[in-house]
């Protein structure tokens, strides 16, 4: 025997406005987190054409964190990119100090230098390509650092 149960008008009402509701929130959502994202483009940007005579067509931003479990092949990925970027590091004032002498030819920002990272952005690495327009996780970024590291190695040598 089935039990059929037969919804009322007003039940229906109600289950489609909490629906609409629930969509509007998605969209109110993913806007506000697209809004800091772009905030926070911003905010390094104004930073590094401070500090450069000129930003490249293709500059790229990086966020990173020193707790990163990817943070090792990064670096490594770092060091031998033959380009310019800025990369956003949240780590201790000593580690951020030491990753600036490092990384001498690219713009070290102290994350605490930012009024806000988006709060997404704390567990993860990120990548940001302005040509693009798009953001890259941490095994993409690896690969289109070395990519462009090697392409540019290629056109020189």
């Amino acid at each position: 025997m089935v039990l059929a149960t037969v919804l009322t008008q007003p039940q229906i009402l109600s289950l489609l406005s909490l629906a609409l509701y629930l969509v509007f929130v998605c969209i109110i959502y993913q806007g506000a987190k697209k809004y800091k994202e772009w905030r926070f483009i911003q905010e390094v940007m104004e930073l590094v054409e401070g500090q450069a005579e000129r930003i490249e067509s293709d500059f790229k931003i990086l966020y990173l964190t020193c707790h990163n479990p990817n943070f090792k092949q990064l670096n490594s990925a770092v060091s031998e990119f033959a380009g310019k970027m800025a990369i956003v590091l949240e780590g201790p004032d000593w580690f951020v100090h030491k990753k600036k002498v490092c990384w001498r030819k690219h713009h070290v920002i102290a994350a605490e230098q930012l009024s806000q990272v988006p709060i997404h952005f704390r567990d993860a690495m990120r990548l940001y390509c302005k040509r693009t327009g798009k953001w890259l996780g941490a095994e993409e970024a690896v690969q289109d650092l070395q990519q462009i590291s090697s392409s540019l190695d290629e056109n020189s040598g």
